[in-house]
């Protein structure tokens, strides 16, 4: 029998060449390695608003996303801004504040990814604008704009505004307040500042055509209100006018409320000097007609109305001073041709004149409103004194000046 001590050193060879096999063995192990940890790639900004007043505060957000554009909302970020004496923004919290007007990029961090918006810092809010401009304005002439912005301590804020008018196919209007409109009607001017819109209503006239009584007539209001002794005030019409039965072209100045003190006027067109005549006064004193003497000459006077701008006109009312009044004559020349095919350009002499002026006057008026308390007895007092002094040459017209209007903030 061997003794059992005999057998330890075989059972010592045998377990370490178990370690010298399984030493080996561990140092090939080829298990997969563990996937990378993913890092900030991108970063998205959003910010409550885009713009502030000054004093105000927005927060703004970030979001922090990966390379594969998941979410990674355990990243925090760090913001900072481009301008801080603009906006300034808590380096932390992304809270920014404006401090003066302009505008500044804040930006959010997170190891090398980034992201921004920007902010525009507005001043304090306006709170009334006034607009200067023409309120009754002639279709087809141009007419600029302006506007003053104030805030709520009265003082005036210089502000970018955008000019445009509400009803777009009733004319044009440039970004910078040029209106041009193209029909007669009711147009909405308004000017943008600051993204809120103030705004005010505009008056369009233009010639008017009319047709009946065997006569064609083109009338055309004046450009401002002139007004008579008692107070009243209108807007005088220049009228050419054609009638059948007679074949001629007439042309007056037609008022409703007053009494002329004789038929000498002044008149010019554009920048030419002043004219001075003796026109047709009608049998109430209320309209002065341009006396011919025959149809061309007629003509020839409305051809010069076609190629100007603004006609000028003055009159003296009975007893009482001059008035002058100017008519914004543009357009006029396309609206001719129907009554130059009912009264040709011939030189035939104008008959009765006085007559044809009266009833193309009662055909065009129709049945007007009664006259002014007081004007009866003018026109009564006119007819006994006859013809009266009233050389209205030194009463030049003008035509009308810009005004100023208080505008209304659409809501």
């Amino acid at each position: 029998m061997v003794p059992f001590a005999h057998f330890r050193p075989v059972q010592y060879v045998v377990a370490m060449a178990t370690l010298v096999l399984l030493v080996p063995l561990a140092g090939c192990d080829d298990s997969p390695s563990a996937p990378a940890a993913p890092t900030p790639t991108t970063i998205q900004v959003q910010p409550v608003s885009d713009t502030l007043r000054v004093g105000d505060s927005t927060s703004l957000s970030a979001t922090v996303l990966d390379g594969d554009g998941k979410p990674m909302p355990e990243v925090e970020v760090s913001w900072s801004s481009s301008n801080p004496a603009v906006v300034l923004v808590d380096e932390l919290t992304g809270l920014a504040t404006g401090n003066d007007v302009g505008t500044a990029t804040l930006t959010a961090t997170a190891d090398q990814a980034s992201g921004s918006a920007q902010i525009t810092v507005l001043g304090p809010p306006i709170e009334s604008v006034t607009i200067y401009g023409h309120f009754r304005i002639k279709a087809g002439d141009s007419y600029a704009y302006e506007a003053e912005a104030f805030l709520a301590d009265g003082s005036q804020a210089d502000r970018p505004m955008q000019w445009s008018i509400l009803e777009t196919g009733m004319g044009t209007m440039t970004p910078d307040g040029v209106l041009t409109p193209s029909e007669a009607g009711t147009v909405t001017v308004q000017v943008e500042i600051e993204g809120e819109t103030w705004y005010t209503e505009v008056e369009v006239y233009d010639w008017v055509y009319l047709e009946g009584e065997g006569a064609r007539f083109l009338s055309l209001e004046a450009d401002t209100e002139i007004t008579n002794r008692f107070g009243a005030s209108e807007y005088a019409q220049l009228v050419l006018a054609c009638s059948s039965d007679t074949g001629n072209l007439l042309i007056w100045v037609s008022t409703q409320r007053f009494v002329t003190a004789s038929g000498t006027v002044a008149y010019f067109f554009d920048d030419e000097e002043p004219e001075s005549d003796v026109w047709i006064e009608f049998s109430d004193f209320s309209a002065l007609g341009h006396p011919g003497p025959t149809n061309a000459h007629s003509w020839s006077f409305a051809t010069r109305l076609a190629n100007a701008r603004a006609f000028g006109f003055a009159f003296s009312e009975f007893r009482g001073s001059g008035h002058a009044m100017i008519f914004r004559v543009t357009g006029l020349d396309p609206l001719l041709a129907p009554l130059r095919d009912m009264c040709p350009g011939t030189a035939g002499t104008i008959h009765h004149m006085e007559d044809a002026l009266a009833r193309s006057v009662t055909a065009l008026r129709g049945d007007s409103a009664a006259p002014p308390l007081g004007l009866s007895a003018v026109q009564n007092a006119r007819a006994e004194a006859g013809p009266t002094g009233g050389n209205p040459t030194g009463a030049l017209p003008a035509l009308s000046h810009a005004e100023p209007r208080e505008a209304a903030r659409r809501e």
